[in-house]
């Protein structure tokens, strides 16, 4: 059986240069010297090559260049542009697997902090391995940080709001506990090593209330009352800022949220009667806005 075979064919030739006829006929004779020139020549070609994309050619005549930043050449379409990878990412798959596959390269299980000082890893734990990052109550700091990714790659920007506590569901759920009858229990001994991480805690919660964090300062010395409950320093500075705290919110008329911070300071220092005081004021208010208006405020 006889087969037959079709040469495949090459596509127009290159038309060889001057130089390179030139290389053909000296290099049986003079190959150092031909080495020497070619090496030369493409070094040139190299280089031209380099400095092409500045040239004004017939090539690039059409070649319209900007001189405004992606943002700037993005913004006239930028809602059309992120309607559009939106709806590829919920209705075509390799889409939604590109989307997944930047987050997951990207922040993998999170981007997690490391630190020698056990105390700061502890505070970090407590925080940022919970939800207590989160004020939905969510996600957990890793969490976070895979939806700000998936927001970015998928919309272009993100907006990352800072959100306090929400003080008066806390403030119901602290009324909620005071409410329920406790058993009575003999409080364990605390041990040295925890007041030592106590005593710690306090002066970083100061330090922190020197440099301006508040929020930082009582998460210290909140973290070191449960450590040792009978520390009267941790009492003593939570009952001020709490005390504080109440009473900016009951000059703005935030009632629930004053009571909620007082309560917080009668707890941390049983001995002030400075919060019994204020909680009753406050409590009287409330009574008569319900009486006048029939609900509360």
């Amino acid at each position: 059986m006889r087969g037959v075979f079709v040469r495949e064919d090459p596509g127009p030739r290159r038309r060889r240069s001057f130089g390179d006829r030139l290389d053909r006929l000296t290099a049986p004779v003079a190959p150092r010297w031909t080495l020497k020139r070619q090496r030369a020549r493409y070094a040139g070609e190299i280089l031209a090559r380099h400095y092409e994309g500045a040239a004004t050619t017939a090539r690039t005549s059409g070649w319209r260049r900007p001189s405004t930043d992606a943002n700037a050449a993005i913004g006239p379409a930028a809602g059309n542009l992120r309607n559009a990878v939106r709806d590829l990412v919920r209705n075509n798959p390799y889409a939604a697997a590109a989307l997944a596959s930047i987050v997951n390269e990207t922040v993998g299980w999170g981007i997690a902090p490391e630190s020698p000082n056990a105390i700061a890893m502890r505070l970090w734990r407590a925080w940022g391995e919970t939800t207590a990052c989160d004020a939905d109550g969510r996600h957990d700091f890793y969490g976070l940080q895979k939806l700000v990714l998936r927001t970015i790659a998928e919309s272009g920007e993100v907006l990352i709001r800072r959100r306090d506590q929400d003080l008066e569901r806390q403030a119901a759920i602290d009324r909620a506990a005071d409410s329920t009858p406790a058993l009575t229990t003999t409080r364990a001994p605390v041990s040295a090593a925890n007041r030592r991480e106590a005593e710690q805690l306090v002066k970083r919660g100061v330090g922190a209330m020197s440099a301006g964090r508040a929020d930082d300062a009582i998460r210290y010395w909140e973290l070191a009352q449960s450590l040792d409950p009978g520390d009267p320093n941790a009492g003593r500075y939570l009952n001020r800022e709490y005390l504080a705290r109440g009473m900016d919110a009951y000059a703005a008329g935030r009632l629930d949220v004053a009571v909620g911070y007082w309560e917080k300071a009668q707890r941390a220092d049983p001995s002030d009667s400075r919060a019994a005081r204020f909680l009753s004021r406050a409590r009287e208010r409330k009574e008569r806005t319900r009486e006048l208006f029939g609900s509360q405020p």
